[in-house]
């Protein structure tokens, strides 16, 4: 990737990003708010991905994990990049201003401690990011501090958007949505890279990072889909609305989209080993796999905050461009400048 051609891109939307917080700034906080989940969301799949393989070992690691830990280390600027959402609290979350909506929950949403939590999340993953490496008990007891709080994270970046809206399944589905990403992005980095010692290795590795693919979307599917099947089946309305959001008027059809894009596609098209034993077809695959991931993340977001109408998505996709196209940038500078090509 041409590092000029980003910058270019870079500079281009943050212009148009700049004029939609002149004529709007609560919309431009949100789309802002969007853009950067977007980028944390591989960030720390990239360091969920280092610690499994550091725990469990395995091939399908060795061959993607330089670009694993480029995404790791990008993981702190992810979430300093958060602090603009601190700023801009009220603009996102409705609770910060109208505490009063949320009733007893305001010992858990308000914004002294909103912003306790965000240092911690900064502190914890930040420090998981700077000692990967340490050892295999060490990436083990990493995996767990990185469940608890990244159970945390998930409420504070999607579930409290609704406060009224509650799901213990949700958080597993927004980690299991990072480690998913970030498998995609490093496939798609490291598929370029064709040093490898034999055909027959390069076919197998490749087949392995393939099949761990499908498996991950299989597993993102089945968890959304619990998650989904636990609620229907409860019937309760403080529960249903979420979903009901989200099955009505034009973001039913997007819904259809996700499901159809994020599972069926992709799952049919990694059966074929011609795919997975060559990286060129895998990597577009991968992509694939990136894109529906951020139009679901955009599918759990957009629905929870009132007033975001369609007249703004041209303002969300400036967004967007402006923060991943630098972050895309430094992740393929930092891989190569590793010394990947082995």
């Amino acid at each position: 990737m041409n590092p000029r051609r980003i910058y270019q891109t870079t500079m281009a939307a943050a212009m148009i990003a700049v004029a939609g917080l002149v004529i709007s700034p609560q919309a431009a906080a949100r789309a802002y708010h969007f853009a950067i989940l977007v980028c944390l969301q591989p960030a720390l799949g990239c360091l969920f991905l280092i610690l499994l393989h550091q725990t469990t070992g395995g091939r399908w690691g060795d061959r993607i994990m330089p670009a694993l830990l480029a995404g790791n280390r990008l993981i702190p600027w992810c979430l300093l990049a958060l602090a603009p959402v601190l700023l801009f609290l009220p603009a996102i979350y409705h609770w910060a201003d109208h505490p009063q909506d949320v009733g007893d929950r305001t010992r858990f949403l308000n914004w002294p401690f909103f912003s306790i939590r965000a240092a911690v999340y900064l502190l914890v993953f930040g420090g998981l990011a700077q000692g990967v490496g340490r050892g295999r008990m060490l990436a083990a007891g990493g995996l767990i501090v990185f469940a608890m709080i990244g159970y945390f994270l998930a409420i504070d970046l999607v579930m409290a958007l609704d406060p009224q809206w509650y799901s213990s399944g949700f958080p597993v589905v927004f980690m299991a949505g990072q480690a998913l990403m970030a498998l995609a992005m490093a496939i798609v980095v490291r598929a370029g890279d064709a040093a490898d010692s034999s055909e027959k290795e390069r076919r197998m590795v490749w087949r392995d990072l393939g099949s761990l693919l499908l498996a991950m979307i299989v597993f993102w599917s089945y968890v959304a889909f619990t998650q989904f099947l636990i609620i229907w089946m409860g019937n309760l309305p403080r529960e249903i609305h979420w979903y009901a959001q989200r099955g009505t008027g034009a973001w039913f059809w997007v819904t259809v989209f996700l499901a159809v894009c994020n599972l069926f596609t992709p799952f049919f098209i990694l059966l074929s080993r011609d795919i997975k034993d060559h990286p060129d077809r895998l990597r577009w695959v991968a992509a694939g796999v990136i894109g529906c991931q951020v139009a679901y993340l955009y599918w759990l977001v957009a629905p929870s905050l009132p007033g975001r109408a369609a007249a703004w998505l041209w303002l969300d996709a400036a967004m967007l461009a402006a923060v991943a196209t630098p972050f895309a940038g430094k992740l393929i500078t930092i891989h190569e400048r590793s010394g990947s090509h082995e």
